[in-house]
C-alpha cells in the first residue's frame, strides 16, 4: 500500500480480465503473448475448485457452527476474512496477501491518480506496520524513512496487530496537516512529524549529467502507468541537450507494472533479444522478447549502464537483468532486493481483492533471483552512516546517556569530521567536546548537549553530505564513460 497501499512492488499489470463466477479475475501481465498462459492459469483454477469442493463443505460447516452456536454475538465478516487470512498465511508466501476494501481501493488508485498522504509505501510484517520505501520527492522521502522501518505508533497510539486499512487511514489526512510516526530502525527508536501532502504520480526524473553534458541520468522511483511513456520523453529530450549515452537509476524502485518493465526493457534492447521468462506451475515458461509490440519502435541504441541497490525490486530487477544479460550493459551499485515471482489479483464483488502468486519469472539466462538478487558489475555503495536511524528530537541527549540513539549521534558527528572516538553508544567526555564542537561551527549554543535543534542540524548536514556523495552514481558515470 502506498502508505497508503499494499505493495505495488509485488504486482504486475492487469490487461486480461475474465469473469469466474463472482470474481474478477485480473492477472499481473502486460501482454498478448500471456494470453495462453492466462487461459491455462484459469481452466487448473477451476478444475482444481470442482476437486476440492468436499474440502470446502468443511470449511462452511465451521463457519455455519459458529455463527449459530457460539456463545457470542460474531461478526460474519470477521469470520470470512479469518478464514481467508488463515488459508493465505497457509502458502508461507508474503506476496500473496487478502487486502480489504480501503487496501484494494488504494491499491489500484495509487498507480494512475493523486493521492494526499506522505508518500511511503506500507505492508504488514508479523503485525507491524513495515515501510516498503519512501518515494522521491515526497514528505516521507524528505523526512528520512528508509525501507524496514516499523511505525510503532502513529499520533502516539500503537499500530502494533492493527490492519493495513486503519494504519492506513490514520496516516492519510488533510493537505497540510502533521502526522507523527514513532519508527523503529533496528534496535533504535524516533518519533518524525511529517507534513501531509500530494503524492505526484510523476515516476520519472531526468537531467544532464552535471560532470559531462554529453551523458543523460533517468531516475525510475516505481513503474506506473505510465512510466515507459515518461522515460520515453526523457530520452528524447535528453537527446536535444546533446546525451549521446546513458544512465538508468532504479536505487530503491520497489518495482511495479510488469508491461511497464516489458516496454522499457525493449527500448533498450534489439528486436528478438529475451527480457525475461515466466514459469508458471506446470508447463514450459513463457519468453518475452524485444520488439514493437512493447517498445512500438522507439530504440535507445546509446550505451547505457543502470544503477541498482538493496531495494531495487520486481520490476526493476526485470529491466536491470534484461539490459544486463540481452545487452551486455553494466550494472552499477549494490545486490538488488531478489524478488522473483509473478502475482495475479482477484477482484471481488464487494471491493477486496486477493492477490495470489502463480509463477517464477526467470531472468534471459533462466536465472531465478528470487530471495539473492542481482549482483552489480560494479560494488558501489553509500557510506555506512548514510543507512543510520534518524535521532529522536523530542529527547534531549546529555552525558552519561547510554542508548542507541547516541550512537547515531556518533556516527553523525564522525560522518562530519568532528568526532573520532569509539561509535559505542556512550555520552562521554569526547562525545561532549564533539558536540561543543560541532555547536560551535554552526553558531548553536555550546551546552554540549544534543536537543532538537542541534539533532535536526545534524541529520541536515548528513544528508546535505551523502547527496553530494554518491558513489555508485560516479562509479556510473564512469562506466558509461569508458
Amino acid at each position: 500500500m502506498k502508505e497508503e497501499k499494499d505493495v505495488k512492488r509485488f504486482k504486475f499489470d492487469r490487461h486480461f480480465w475474465t469473469l469466474v463466477g463472482s470474481i474478477c479475475l485480473s492477472f499481473i501481465i502486460g501482454a498478448a503473448a500471456m494470453y495462453f498462459f492466462a487461459i491455462r492459469q484459469i481452466n487448473t483454477a477451476v478444475g482444481s475448485l470442482q476437486a476440492t469442493s468436499a474440502d470446502l463443505s468443511k470449511i462452511e460447516s465451521v463457519y455455519t457452527t459458529l455463527n449459530n452456536s457460539y456463545y457470542k454475538d460474531i461478526s460474519k465478516t470477521k469470520l470470512v476474512n479469518g478464514a481467508i487470512n488463515g488459508m493465505v498465511d497457509a502458502t508461507g508466501d508474503k506476496f500473496t496477501a487478502y487486502l480489504g476494501k480501503a487496501d484494494a481501493t488504494n491499491l489500484d488508485s495509487s498507480i494512475s491518480s493523486k493521492f494526499v498522504g506522505i508518500g511511503a509505501e506500507v505492508k504488514i510484517n508479523k503485525k507491524n506496520i513495515q515501510i516498503v520505501s519512501a518515494i522521491k520527492g515526497t514528505p516521507a522521502k524528505k523526512a528520512g524513512l528508509k525501507t524496514d522501518d516499523i511505525i510503532q505508533k502513529i499520533d502516539g497510539k500503537s499500530v502494533y496487530g492493527e490492519s493495513l486499512e486503519k494504519a492506513v487511514s490514520k496516516i492519510r489526512g488533510k493537505k497540510g496537516t502533521t502526522v507523527k510516526l514513532t519508527i523503529q530502525r533496528g534496535s533504535s527508536t524516533f518519533n518524525v512529524s511529517i507534513k501531509r501532502d500530494d503524492i505526484p504520480v510523476k515516476t520519472v526524473y531526468s537531467n544532464l549529467s552535471k560532470e559531462n553534458k554529453k551523458i543523460g541520468y533517468i531516475q525510475i522511483s516505481t513503474f506506473a502507468e505510465k512510466t515507459s511513456d515518461e522515460v520515453k520523453s526523457a530520452v528524447k529530450s535528453l537527446r536535444k541537450e546533446g546525451a549521446t549515452s546513458f544512465v538508468l537509476d532504479v536505487r530503491d524502485n520497489p518495482g511495479g507494472l510488469m508491461d511497464q518493465a516489458l516496454a522499457i526493457s525493449s527500448m533498450f534492447l534489439k528486436d528478438g533479444k529475451k527480457i525475461m521468462q515466466v514459469q508458471p506451475k506446470t508447463g514450459s515458461p513463457e519468453i518475452y522478447k524485444a520488439g514493437k509490440e512493447y517498445d512500438s519502435g522507439f530504440k535507445v541504441t546509446e550505451k547505457t549502464v543502470v544503477i541498482i541497490n538493496k531495494d531495487s525490486a520486481s520490476a526493476s530487477e526485470i529491466l536491470a537483468a534484461a539490459l544486463n544479460q540481452s545487452a551486455n550493459d553494466k550494472l552499477i551499485g549494490a545486490t538488488s532486493y531478489g524478488k522473483g515471482t509473478v502475482q495475479t489479483v482477484n477482484n471481488f464483488t464487494d471491493k477486496t481483492e486477493l492477490k495470489v502468486t502463480i509463477a517464477k519469472w526467470l531472468t534471459p539466462d533462466s536465472s531465478w533471483i528470487h530471495g539473492k538478487g542481482i549482483k552489480p558489475t560494479v560494488a558501489a555503495d553509500y557510506p555506512a552512516y548514510a543507512y543510520s536511524s534518524l535521532i529522536d528530537t523530542d529527547k534531549t541527549y546529555k552525558k552519561e546517556d547510554v542508548s542507541t540513539q547516541v550512537k547515531n549521534i556518533q556516527i553523525y558527528l564522525q560522518a562530519l569530521g568532528y568526532y573520532t572516538d569509539k561509535n559505542n553508544g556512550y555520552f562521554g567526555t569526547s562525545t561532549v567536546t564533539a558536540v561543543k564542537s560541532f555547536q560551535e561551527s554552526n553558531k548553536l549554543d555550546q551546552s554540549g548537549e544534543v536537543n532538537k535543534e542541534t539533532a535536526l542540524k545534524l541529520e541536515s548536514l548528513v544528508q546535505q553530505k551523502i547527496s553530494k556523495n554518491d558513489p555508485a552514481y560516479d562509479a556510473a558515470i564512469k562506466a558509461v564513460i569508458n
